[in-house]
């Protein structure tokens, strides 16, 4: 997941669409009535930002509030940006004792541009 992570982070701002009924999400309480939300992040928005191997850390304000959001990586349904858009999906056991044999699944899809330059990314099914 980070170096896809990284691709779309030196690209510019991205959008992080978050399950935030998994564990080891921190966000703020009202945003946890919804088990998904988008979030934008990149070097404007989230200045402080700080990814490691394990999640995503990154200072957010809400209702003039600053509150450090903590996204790990298996929280992460969909990466997007103006370049390319990547959803993932896992199977529906989730059950404790076969978390390790879940398989995630990724499609990734490519927006269309004129210039050839900036395709990256390619639709893997």
């Amino acid at each position: 997941m980070l170096p896809v992570f990284e691709w779309f982070y030196e690209h510019g701002d991205i959008m992080l669409t978050i399950r935030t009924t998994a564990s080891g999400v921190e966000v703020p309480v009202d945003l946890r009535a919804n088990e998904l939300v988008d979030f934008i992040i990149g070097a404007k928005p989230t200045p402080k930002l700080q990814y490691d191997k394990f999640n995503i850390t990154a200072p957010m304000r809400f209702s003039q509030k600053l509150y450090k959001c903590i996204f790990p990586w298996n929280s992460i349904v969909r990466i997007s940006s103006d370049k390319a858009v990547i959803q993932f999906t896992e199977s529906d056991d989730s059950s404790p004792e076969k978390a390790d044999s879940r398989k995630k699944s990724v499609k990734v899809t490519q927006l269309p541009r004129g210039d050839k330059a900036t395709r990256h990314l390619k639709v893997v099914k």
